[in-house]
């Protein structure tokens, strides 16, 4: 073997081994979007975290599913309605992830209450005093 072949090989070997080192899993990436949701205050930032453990670790069922109601929880927080996407998702698509379900279908009532409240509150009404004595002051 050449000099140049050698250092061709030494070259590839190194960079197949930082490229490997630097190889993220999805649980490594699951902690450093807790580290973002949690310490930082960076929701958004949590959320594209999770939104790639969604996307690319999608064999991982536990922890794609985890990665959902994490994402609905922050969307939470933000006050989008994202959240009820998220959290339907795991109940339509993660049967298997029983106790995840049940977090996200705790939520989705959570906020469906929420949202009653909101209406009920839109749709109060004020009696109207009328007679001889309305608006005398």
């Amino acid at each position: 073997m050449n000099a140049i072949s050698r250092v061709t090989i030494a070259l590839s070997l190194a960079l197949l081994g930082a490229a490997s080192a630097t190889a993220q899993t999805g649980h490594d990436l699951f902690q450093q979007a807790l580290v973002k949701e949690r310490a930082d205050g960076d929701l958004r930032g949590a959320i594209a975290i999770y939104e790639r453990i969604v996307d690319e670790f999608t064999s991982d069922r536990a922890l794609t599913a985890k990665s959902l109601v994490q994402m609905g929880q922050c969307y939470e927080k933000l006050g989008s309605t994202e959240a009820e996407r998220a959290y339907r998702r795991v109940v339509r698509e993660f049967q298997d992830q029983n106790d995840l379900v049940v977090r996200a279908q705790s939520r989705l009532a959570a906020l469906q209450r929420a949202a009653r409240a909101e209406e009920d509150v839109r749709l109060t009404t004020h009696q109207v005093w009328s007679g001889p004595t309305a608006g005398a002051h």
